[in-house]
């Protein structure tokens, strides 16, 4: 079975990351577009692309995430996260038992997401992404932070003058010159 749940990336142009400062807890911000350097934003459009912002995560050393799904009305919704730091974290992916239903919790900026019991789900991928890696978002996830701080810069991307976020297999095409590696699933 062919990985569907991220995909290592190159990317010809340098992310700057915006100074959030310090923290002893974890953090969710929201990043705003003019955040994203203009590299950045030219190398997107470029691809026919618009940078729309998206979220900013500070994970404290040896934190796990809850399992969820970052928004489930976006079927396959892809972000590009740029990592920084938690040297030995991972990601890993889930497929949700049959008979078995996600709760609906508020995450820290007062959004509704789905999330999960791992005794619910199955394994299905995990990885330690390199510093910059396209993931889906609409599976089932977690993050798994080792004993270094990690600093996530996680940017949604659509088509040029929509707010169409960028989908899996529209990602595949549009990155693949980009793309570092080719994994698989468990």
């Amino acid at each position: 079975m062919t990985n569907r749940c991220y995909r290592n990336l190159e990317i010809p142009a340098e992310f700057k990351p915006w100074d959030f400062g310090t923290f002893d807890t974890h953090v969710e911000l929201p990043i705003e577009p003019d955040m994203v350097n203009k590299e950045i934003h030219d190398f997107f459009n470029s691809l026919n692309l618009d940078v729309q912002g998206g979220r900013y995560f500070y994970c404290m050393p040896n934190q796990t995430y809850n399992l969820h799904i970052d928004n489930v009305s976006i079927p396959e919704w892809t972000r590009i996260n740029w990592i920084y730091g938690g040297e030995g974290s991972e990601m890993i992916w889930y497929n949700l038992k049959p008979g078995k239903t996600p709760t609906v919790y508020k995450n820290t900026l007062g959004v509704d997401v789905h999330g999960y019991d791992i005794n619910d789900c199955y394994e299905i991928c995990r990885s330690s992404l390199s510093s910059v890696a396209l993931v889906n978002v609409s599976i089932v996830h977690t993050l798994k932070n080792q004993n270094i701080p990690r600093h996530c810069y996680s940017i949604n991307v659509s088509s040029n003058g929509t707010s169409d976020r960028l989908k899996w297999d529209n990602a595949i095409k549009l990155m693949s010159p980009y793309i570092k590696d080719q994994t698989h699933a468990l």
